[in-house]
């Protein structure tokens, strides 16, 4: 009950006065040591990344800014990826080279992959991601989902709404200009949980 709690004395056999006094203790708003998980002092060996440099630049303002650049370049996925009714793109999003390298057609691991996805895309100007893994990249074993995505970024560009929503169309091929489009739609379905059920 509450009344049992009315004369509870918490001893912290601690004195925390000793450690700080009072005007730091209500600057700092420390916890007292006796709620740390340890009781010695460790050295957390806090140091910078070693994939990222600070580099400190001039502002516009004349004030000093510090910005992280990466030590280590690394393929980045540049997607193009528009709402249904925007402007087609022509190519892909221009990477900046100091931040990143792109996947070059004459690199032996991406070349066959580059080479099946043109061909792929000059057969037809719209495809899947699952229908490219499972007709295109039959044979390439070593092609995995994260090297499709990055050579794919450099000959398509992905819709996020209307009905190629999640679909890869060639750059500069518009779906809604070309009524054979039409065929190359994708249809969501969705059946309520009972319909499962009822299976």
């Amino acid at each position: 009950s509450a009344g049992e709690f009315d004369d509870f004395d918490f001893d912290m056999h601690l004195d925390v006065g000793a450690i700080l006094d009072e005007q730091a203790e209500e600057a700092l708003q420390l916890v007292p040591p006796i709620f740390s998980k340890i009781d010695t002092p460790h050295d957390y060996g806090f140091r910078q990344t070693p994939y990222y440099t600070l580099v400190e630049k001039q502002g516009e303002g004349g004030e000093v800014e510090v910005e992280r650049v990466p030590l280590v370049k690394r393929p980045v996925k540049n997607t193009v990826c528009i709402q249904y009714g925007d402007a087609v793109p022509t190519g892909p999003k221009k990477v900046s080279a100091e931040s990143a390298v792109r996947p070059s057609e004459t690199d032996p691991i991406f070349a066959p992959i580059f080479a099946r996805l043109r061909q792929a895309f000059d057969e037809r100007p719209i495809w899947s991601i699952l229908a490219l893994r499972s007709a295109v990249f039959t044979g390439l074993y070593e092609t995995s989902s994260s090297k499709l995505v990055l050579a794919i970024s450099d000959v398509a560009y992905n819709f996020a709404t209307g009905p190629f929503r999640g679909l890869w169309v060639r750059f500069s091929y518009d779906p809604t200009q070309d009524p054979n489009s039409r065929f190359l739609q994708m249809f969501d379905f969705r059946a309520p949980q009972e319909f499962w059920g009822a299976v």
